[in-house]
């Protein structure tokens, strides 16, 4: 389960409908309370996707045929997160989760966002078109490494994704 603040809400989709149409990202920063994550921050993020970033392509096939762009793939750099990650031990917060976009889609998981997830955090997506965000999902990876989803909390109002 995740606590997320209507303001959160709100800075994660401005951030994502400047993005548009590519995927938009971020960071969401905050602490875990026994069964729940409770985000504190989000910390939106360049999108840096390029078609050769990960290698995929070579690790599998699958990812060599389709289009690899911003308009469908989203990437965090590798050196912010590190650099997060530092600066949030000491201010005993925690990385809990990664929010994105899909643009002209829907608020669940890829395969390709299922491809590069981590367990421990939680992934909103967040679906928008031009005119709107029409959906915000959190999810997270079972013990087999398939997303669940996972159940919202925003202020007072328990949202079940």
């Amino acid at each position: 389960m995740i606590q997320v603040e209507s303001s959160h809400l709100q800075q994660m989709s401005a951030h994502v409908a400047a993005c548009f149409p590519e995927e938009g990202c971020g960071l969401l920063i905050g602490r875990i309370e026994s069964d729940r994550k409770v985000v504190e921050e989000v910390l939106p993020a360049q999108n840096v996707w390029t078609p050769d970033f990960l290698g995929l392509s070579e690790l599998d096939p699958q990812f060599s045929n389709q289009k690899r762009s911003r308009l469908i793939r989203f990437a965090i750099a590798p050196h912010l997160m590190l650099q997060v990650q530092k600066d949030l031990r000491d201010r005993n917060l925690d990385l809990i989760g990664i929010f994105h976009s899909h643009p002209n889609g829907l608020a669940i998981p890829s395969e390709f966002d299922r491809a590069i997830a981590w367990p421990d955090y939680s992934y909103l997506i967040i679906a928008l078109d031009s005119q709107q965000i029409n959906a915000i999902n959190s999810w997270r990876l079972d013990e087999n490494q398939n997303f669940k989803r996972e159940a919202m909390i925003n202020l007072g109002h328990f949202f079940q994704s």
